[in-house]
């Protein structure tokens, strides 16, 4: 399982990066919307705000939701 979490700790971002380099950057903001669907991390499938509040991306208006571990 520890692989597992390094693995998506390394790949998430590295996702993410073409993203951020292109003309409609992506927005992070530490307030989750309340009208989020989803109850669970969509990568590790955590429940999201048991480790602490979650980390949000917003790109071209979709929200998404990321659940963090506090280092």
């Amino acid at each position: 399982m520890k692989i597992f979490h390094a693995l998506v700790t390394i790949a998430v971002p590295a996702l993410l990066l073409p993203a951020c380099n292109s003309e409609k950057k992506e927005e992070a903001s530490l307030q989750p919307s309340a009208d989020y669907p989803l109850k669970v991390c969509v990568v590790s499938g955590e429940k999201l705000g048991s480790m602490g509040n979650p980390h949000v991306i917003k790109h071209e208006g979709t929200e998404v939701q990321f659940a963090v571990k506090a280092a």
